[in-house]
């Protein structure tokens, strides 16, 4: 099949995408892409354009009832980070690890660490670990796009692979759709955990930021940033270390202490886990089985409120404020938010628009019979990954690749999860190096950093480890050992980290 629109139906995705990088107005960027693509369906009737945007596009994002479920889970991320920073905990750990987190190479690996292990729990990672760590990175000079690209990075990377997650859920739904077509009887959890060790842009994103990390080494805008930081002190772009200080004023006088963030933090944890189990059936039905038919976007989301009430009480029973201001704070995070709903929405229409113009069936014609069978892999990574970049969401793609991935793998008898791992790892590259991505756009908040910014000084990192996995998948497509394309594909981007890197200066 291909798309009536053809290369057209690329336009409207890739025109918001130039737009927000020449402009800065991600909205109005997003909102023109979408008005554009309106044009299209509507003949290019400007009026009848108008409508379509309207009853076609942006409604269906608002009333759907998994966009609202994602909606009432942004609010409660704000309200739970709002509460955090009042609460005085981020400050509190950050003085913790004053004296431990000495160097930037610490502060780096520091966010690195801490953005693997919160990621294996929730993609919200970002606005958890950004703002515990700014006035950390800050102090030692550490630019707020290096501390974007390292939690925006280890986010998607770290959580796509992690069953009791709502990634996990819904991956592993999509693949229970498609071995139902089977002759025989195949558990789609197999074909999952079979794929992770073959999610090379996730292996290799993730260790590349510890790369970076240690060897100090930056390419490309980083350097340009990070040299700034260093050595003009500017953290952010045009403002010194003094002018984006946030800094922490004590309410009533009541210090802050560790437990104003870990208690939330172990509550969040405990809420996420176990409500997950108990809403799959748990201990009734083993537990893999359990979350895979857990309410997982519910669990999420009552893990991030049950978080807030937590940090709530606190800060009330300490009498570092009354409960009418912490409501407010709570509010007042929501707000912070508000910002990240309306470029879902928007980014969710450009999704719908782009299946309207059917730029999947574009993509993914480039994939047919006359391919060589190692290369297919490797296409089908590289068509995820443009695919996730034109559309800004991850999820989407999954819905379109790993079925078209799947039907491909049967047909040819390829290995499946393989080709699910490319599908993955594409949807990854793309979504986490798009301007238009909910997760690119929360990292942006998290580490309080231009969006652009964080965008453009990301993008080379994001190549290097596309590289490496295109090589990968190549290599695996060949049917040579695993570890032989795990260890090229980290020589890879150890070489170029090498070559390419400079350190900004010495500690």
């Amino acid at each position: 099949m291909i798309s009536e629109f053809g290369f057209l139906s690329l336009l409207p995705p890739l025109a918001a995408i130039f737009l927000a990088m020449l402009t800065r107005k991600t909205a109005l960027s997003l909102l023109a892409g979408v008005y554009l693509g309106a044009l299209m369906l509507a003949g290019w009737n400007p009026l009848q354009g108008l409508i379509v945007t309207v009853t076609d596009l942006l409604l269906p994002a608002l009333i759907a009832p998994m966009n609202i479920a994602l909606f009432v889970l942004f609010i409660m991320v704000g309200g739970f980070v709002g509460l955090l920073e009042r609460s005085g905990g981020a400050y509190a750990l950050a003085e913790a690890l004053n004296n431990k987190v000495t160097s930037a190479r610490r502060a780096q690996l520091t966010a690195w660490l801490a953005s693997m292990f919160i990621g294996a729990w929730t993609d919200a990672s970002p606005v958890i670990v950004g703002p515990i760590l700014r006035s950390v990175t800050d102090r030692l000079k550490v630019s707020r796009e290096k501390l974007a690209y390292i939690i925006d990075s280890t986010a998607a990377p770290m959580v796509v692979n992690i069953p009791f997650t709502s990634w996990g859920a819904f991956i592993v739904s999509i693949l229970t759709l498609q071995v139902a077509r089977l002759p025989e009887a195949v558990n789609p959890w197999t074909i999952y955990f079979g794929a992770i060790p073959f999610n090379f842009y996730s292996i290799f994103a993730l260790s590349l930021v510890g790369i970076i990390a240690w060897s100090r080494r930056d390419y490309g805008p980083m350097h340009t940033a990070e040299k700034r930081a260093r050595h003009s002190g500017e953290v952010l772009k045009g403002k010194t270390l003094e002018e984006v200080s946030e800094g922490y004023r004590f309410e009533n006088g009541v210090r802050p202490t560790l437990a104003n963030i870990f208690l939330p933090l172990a509550a969040f944890f405990l809420v996420l886990f176990g409500f997950t189990l108990i809403s799959g059936g748990f201990p009734q039905r083993p537990i893999l089985e359990a979350i895979q038919e857990a309410e997982i976007i519910v669990s999420v989301i009552l893990a991030f409120m049950v978080g807030g009430i937590v940090s709530g009480l606190l800060m009330v029973l300490r009498r570092m404020s009354g409960a009418g201001k912490v409501v407010g704070y709570w509010f007042n995070g929501v707000k912070k938010v508000i910002f990240i709903i309306v470029i879902v929405i928007l980014a969710f229409s450009i999704g719908t628009l782009t299946d309207l113009l059917e730029t999947d069936l574009y993509l993914t014609g480039i994939i047919n019979e006359n391919v060589p069978l190692f290369l297919v892999p490797a296409l089908v990574f590289l068509a995820s990954a443009l695919m996730a970049f034109s559309t800004g969401t991850s999820w989407g793609v999954f819905s379109i690749m790993i079925p078209l991935a799947f039907g491909i793998g049967v047909a040819l008898d390829l290995s499946l999860p393989l080709l699910i791992a490319a599908a993955l790892s594409g949807g990854i590259m793309g979504d986490h190096s798009s301007p238009i991505s909910d997760t690119t756009i929360i990292s942006s908040v998290g580490a309080g950093c231009d969006h652009i910014d964080h965008v453009n000084t990301q993008i080379a990192y994001a190549i290097t480890a596309a590289f490496a996995a295109v090589v990968a998948f190549i290599l695996a497509g060949l049917q040579l050992p695993l570890p032989l394309a795990w260890g090229t594909g980290l020589a890879i981007i150890i070489v170029i980290t090498r070559v390419l890197g400079r350190v900004s200066e010495k500690e």
